[in-house]
């Protein structure tokens, strides 16, 4: 018995490392500069305190000790008989004129993938690359983010990917605006009118796991106010639905020594969507 446990331990190891090669060899990673941001990472995360918001709740102690949630979840309740499709929703977000980003767009950035996904990607907000696209995640960030979903065995066809802020950021008369996924943060305006939007989107998917990319998407799913820093590292729970949030690809790019915190996350997701699936074939 010990044997057959210790063998099964080594090639769980094997696994482990034969997929942080991969990804190393993928993103260019050669070391860690042990930079005051890197460490701050590292650090190990102190045990969250009672938190009002229920959104924050992890289950059980042991659960929250593991990392991982107490059951391979989907949503409990699934959208209403007569809930919206995404070929519906989508048509609404293309008709939306609730906050001013629509006074210039070109086009409406909705989604792309699985509309069975069990992983569904939320990113920030689309910027100039996406907007000429007509998709989520382009550029250098798209391909890193390709990178990324390679390292653990999937691809675009196999996620749901979207963003919080549907539109990309308008030049308006009078303003030099930036545009970019940095400015949906400088956007609540956006971010709290294109809310329900991306929550039909999830009711209407059902995944069996969300990953934020960026801050702006993991604070409004959540209900909170803590950083990023805070929040990544560990699953929390979106009307059931388990939720890692993580870094965006776009932050990844200017700050490579990252690279090693997303890789963590993108581990912890590649473990839960297999326990998911033996639980499901079980």
């Amino acid at each position: 018995m010990t044997d057959a446990t210790d063998h099964n331990q080594l090639r769980r190891f094997l696994l482990d490392l034969r997929g942080l090669v991969l990804l190393h060899r993928e993103l260019g990673i050669t070391d860690y500069p042990s930079s005051p941001a890197l460490l701050r990472f590292l650090e190990p995360t102190p045990a969250p305190g009672p938190s009002p918001l229920p959104a924050e709740n992890q289950g059980s102690p042991e659960t929250k000790a593991a990392g991982l949630p107490s059951t391979p979840s989907s949503p409990t309740a699934g959208p209403e008989p007569d809930a919206p499709g995404l070929d519906l929703i989508e048509e609404q977000a293309r008709n939306c004129r609730r906050c001013l980003r629509h006074q210039k767009r070109r086009r409406v950035i909705f989604g792309q993938g699985s509309d069975r996904a069990r992983l569904l990607l939320i990113g920030q907000a689309p910027g100039p690359e996406e907007e000429n696209a007509g998709l989520p995640f382009q550029g250098e960030a798209g391909a890193l983010l390709d990178r990324m979903l390679a390292a653990i065995n999937l691809n675009r066809q196999q996620v749901y990917l979207t963003t919080l802020i549907k539109c990309a950021p308008p030049a308006l008369a009078g303003h030099n605006q930036p545009t970019g996924p940095d400015t949906a943060e400088s956007d609540p305006t956006a971010a709290r009118e294109c809310l329900p939007c991306l929550q039909q989107q999830i009711a209407a998917i059902k995944p069996a796991l969300i990953c934020t990319m960026g801050q702006l998407p993991a604070q409004m799913l959540l209900r909170t106010s803590k950083n990023l820093l805070k929040l990544r590292g560990r699953f929390h729970r979106c009307d059931n639905i388990p939720l890692m949030p993580t870094l965006a690809p776009d932050f990844l790019l200017q700050n490579p020594d990252m690279k090693k915190a997303a890789w963590y996350d993108l581990q912890m997701i590649q473990q839960f969507l297999l326990k998911n699936a033996k639980a499901k074939g079980s």
